[in-house]
């Protein structure tokens, strides 16, 4: 096993519009044209989609530029949007996510949050993101790759035998140990005392793998990106599930893909069997 803290990435459809809201009341709007982006943490805007919204707002405002980075500290994830290279003077009020684009996308817990010192800072993990924080830096994550194949084998009268290939998968295995109850289920996230645990803000919606995976459901994904290691988020892998990927279906304490290893405190280990491609 791996002594690293992997990341889970979906791929979704950013497109909307983006309202700067200054001090004087004065107001620019930002188009963002749609694209499909990851919040992968890489912040280029070629993948990334807060690098991409930076991007078009830094188009559409004439006084500044506008840059996205991550929130410092062990719970990564969060996000600020910071505008600079100011050359009229004036200072962000809000940002107003519209037309597509929630604040929830990207960490903030509402569609028009507020900027101090010209930083929107977000409060939570950004959305289609999932990086199951441990109370430590690091923990086991296993990760093994086994190859199946369809095969025929044909034996004729004579003692011959044809193979014929008709298939071959690489199905992935990742098993996470000792994941804290806040990383995995939303209830738990909703207490002051398990969300403290991992350094999320209570009622965080986006950093439970249970909301990640409705989340993978809801809009109809067919894949994600898997980093082993959150800190090289450029090194991935692409996972499919089929059908035996019963994290898709259900996380639960019942769920086959889950495992109760503490009770106190609450700790699961999870295991996710997809498709690598």
């Amino acid at each position: 096993m791996a002594f690293t803290v992997p990341q889970f990435a979906i791929p979704f459809t950013v497109a909307g519009t983006v309202t700067i809201t200054f001090t004087d009341a004065s107001t620019t709007a930002a188009t963002v044209v749609s694209a499909t982006r990851y919040n992968d943490r890489r912040f280029s805007s070629s993948t990334d989609a807060a690098a991409y919204v930076a991007t078009a707002m830094s188009s559409a405002d004439s006084g500044g530029a506008w840059t996205a980075s991550e929130v410092a500290g062990d719970f990564q994830g969060k996000l600020s949007l910071t505008r600079g290279s100011i050359t009229d003077g004036k200072t962000v009020s809000l940002i107003t996510f519209s037309a597509g684009l929630t604040g929830k996308m990207f960490g903030y817990d509402s569609n028009a949050p507020t900027a101090t010192a010209n930083v929107v800072t977000g409060t939570w993990m950004r959305q289609y993101l999932w990086i199951p924080h441990p109370t430590a830096l690091v923990f086991q994550t296993r990760t093994e790759v086994f190859t199946d194949d369809s095969l025929v084998i044909t034996s004729s009268p004579s003692g011959s035998s044809t193979v014929d290939q008709f298939g071959r998968i690489n199905r992935a295995e990742i098993e996470i140990v000792d994941i804290p109850a806040a990383s995995m289920l939303q209830h738990y996230t909703s207490q002051a005392d398990f969300a403290a645990k991992i350094g999320a803000t209570t009622g965080d919606l986006n950093c439970n793998f249970d909301s990640f995976r409705q989340d993978f459901i809801d809009i109809g994904a067919t894949e994600m990106r898997y980093s082993k290691d959150r800190t090289v988020p450029a090194t991935y892998t692409t996972l499919k599930p089929y059908d035996e990927s019963d994290w898709l279906r259900d996380v639960s304490p019942r769920s086959p893909a889950v495992t109760v290893a503490s009770i106190h405190p609450y700790r699961f280990d999870l295991t996710i069997i997809a498709i690598e491609d």
